[in-house]
């Protein structure tokens, strides 16, 4: 669904370059997000669900499209096949350099993400009562972090450089589907889809140690080949394989409407970390292994990194779901069953929902259930211990208002309770094992006030509290969660001033999220050695950042040359250049935690429709 949105290894999410649909916004049809509370159908995750349906072609009226902007160009058509009377298509296709845009703004330290999206839908009617679909996704990424980056992080202070990673990353995706629906009868429809879905992932990450340049350079940057370097000390690769089969079948029996499916899905994984030489980390746990006690640093080993993990298994999933109504009020009841054997569990989810219609304003919903999440395949493959890690637990309760004042707005009120066991846990980020001690409770409210688009405007305001609470086993001291934010705002919209100009907007703020309590070891290497800082982890997130907020702003400007459409635009992420105080980084050479500097990003361009 998003590009650079996990890494295997050292690599982390790209700082800056965040994450990236790889859809783009008029390949969408719709999108139905839901908090939690989903029924039985959908398995394997228990944080919210996002429901995306891949947009059709029109049938009737073929329509092109393209976009040109600093980053890169996107082309589209949408229309009929041209080969079957009763086949639509739609088509994708954009390519995206972003080192380009980073250099032109500045953030050139960054990095150079590039990412390409090609997509392709048809869809025939074979019939009044079947339909079927094709679906096919090619998204490649890669990501370079060169010398020349390394060099460029010392803007704010020459000779300070805060990141000298090194990174080359590439990235292959592919999905192919086949989806068959036919109608039963009046009421009916069966849906039978078969997938295959490929991720091939190789990286390596390295060093550069510019400060240990011994030439005067008066504020200017050393030489490239002057610079020690150690390249591809860490190389990382992780494979993908899946190959799944879904049924699904919706039809009304006497006491309502029934829904129940089935899934079947083979999983080939092969993932391998190699570390090519001992690499000294200076962010470490104050119960990270160490040789010598008294060493204020950590040192990965070959010996505790290296692994190899493959692993083929196939997995199943059955479920079942009924509706029914009883005056105004509506109930769902449902279970799912999951046979997993990567952890070699059977797994069962009891599903509950009802819902009132307290009268033609107010509606009264309520959900309960049991959600499991299942392990990143990245934390089976990081250590040989890993690979039995069974799934997190989680039990959930919610009851949610929604008011209607008027026909476009509307007032949602979400409280929820969450309880959490058989949580993943770090144990050791030096060897790097895991284990489901943890356990812990979350629970908040989401509230939402939105108004819908009528005469020429939208808006939304959305505010969220959330308190939630781990511990790493039953007698451990309890912490914030990693996702806790007490409280996040959103307020945005969409103005339409005529036909020509669209305005939108949205400003958002967020409580900071947990940081650790640490302490700053200095000199740690000894005298006669460059000079290194430590920061030693004492405590988990006891501390919190500083709250974050950012305020994004586009303008569209539209004017008709005969039958084209030619659409001028202006998107700023974070006009006002607000720095996130959680996006920071430890700085060894310096000893100080460096917060990355807010931004502006702007992106200029033009969009063709015919």
């Amino acid at each position: 669904v998003v590009h650079f949105s996990d890494s295997f290894g050292e690599l982390e999410e790209i700082e800056g370059g965040g994450r990236y649909s790889v859809f783009a916004p008029n390949t969408i049809a719709t999108a139905e997000f839901q908090p939690g509370g989903w029924n039985p159908a959908y398995g394997g995750r228990a944080g919210s669900l996002l429901k995306l349906n891949v947009a059709e072609g029109n049938p009737d009226t073929p329509s092109y499209r393209a976009r040109l902007d600093i980053a890169g160009i996107e082309i589209g058509y949408d229309g009929p096949s041209g080969f079957h009377d009763q086949t639509s298509i739609l088509f994708s296709a954009r390519n995206y350099d972003f080192g380009r845009l980073f250099e032109t703004i500045g953030l050139d330290d960054i990095g150079t993400p590039k990412l390409t999206d090609v997509i392709f839908k048809s869809t025939s009617e074979l019939g009044d009562n079947d339909q079927l679909s094709f679906l096919a996704i090619y998204a490649p990424e890669e990501y370079q972090r060169t010398l020349d980056n390394v060099l460029a992080s010392d803007e704010d202070e020459p000779g300070n450089y805060e990141d000298v990673e090194l990174v080359d990353s590439e990235a292959d995706n592919s999905l192919i589907a086949l989806t068959w629906t036919r109608l039963i009868g009046s009421d009916g429809e069966l849906t039978n889809q078969i997938y295959m879905r490929n991720y091939d992932e190789r990286s390596t990450t390295g060093e550069a140690y510019p400060d240990l340049v011994d030439v005067d350079l008066e504020g200017m940057d050393p030489p490239l080949d002057t610079i020690p370097v150690r390249n591809n000390i860490l190389r990382s690769e992780a494979e993908e394989k899946e190959l799944g089969l879904q049924t699904d079948i919706e039809l009304n029996n006497r006491f309502g409407r029934l829904s129940s499916g089935l899934r079947i899905t083979q999983v080939d994984l092969a993932f391998s970390l190699n570390l090519a030489d001992e690499w000294i980390r200076y962010t470490y746990d104050q119960n990270d292994y160490r040789e010598n006690p008294e060493q204020k640093y950590v040192v990965l080993t070959p010996e505790a990194i290296n692994n190899r993990y493959t692993q083929t298994e196939t997995n199943y999933a059955l479920y079942a779901n009924q509706e029914f109504t009883l005056g105004d009020w509506s109930f769902r009841a449902g279970a799912r069953y999951d046979r997993d054997n990567f952890s070699n569990k059977d797994l069962v989810s009891p599903r509950a929902g009802a819902t009132w219609l307290f009268n033609n304003k107010l509606r009264i919903t309520t959900t309960a259930g049991r959600y499991f999440q299942s392990p990143r395949f990245n934390d089976r493959a990081s250590d040989a211990n890993n690979s039995q890690l069974e799934n997190e637990v989680i039990d959930q309760f919610s009851i949610g208002f929604a008011y209607r004042w008027d026909n476009n707005i509307e007032l949602l009120v979400e409280p929820y309770y969450q309880d959490l066991h058989n949580l993943v846990v770090k144990g050791d980020s030096v060897n790097q094992t895991l284990g489901n001690t943890g356990e812990g409770k979350s629970y908040g409210v989401d509230t939402g006030i939105t108004r819908l688009f009528d005469n020429g405007w939208s808006a939304s305001i959305n505010y969220s509290y959330n308190d939630a609470r781990v511990r790493d086993y039953p007698s451990a001291t309890e912490y914030d969660a990693d996702f806790n934010r007490p409280h996040i705002v959103s307020i945005g919209g969409v103005w339409e001033i005529n036909q020509r100009w669209k305005l939108s907007s949205r400003w958002k703020w967020a409580s900071g999220k947990p940081n650790d309590a640490y302490i700053i070891h200095s000199n740690v290497l000894g005298d006669g050695q460059p000079l290194r800082y430590s920061r030693e982890t004492i405590a988990t997130n006891t501390d919190r950042y500083d709250s974050y907020s950012s305020l994004n702003f586009r303008a569209d400007y539209l004017r008709t040359l005969g039958q084209t459409n030619v659409i001028a635009f202006i998107d700023v992420i974070n006009v006002l250049g607000s720095e996130n105080p959680g996006n920071s980084d430890f700085n060894e050479r310096t000893g100080i935690e460096e917060v990355e500097e807010g931004e502006a990003f702007p992106i200029i361009g033009l969009m063709f429709e015919w």
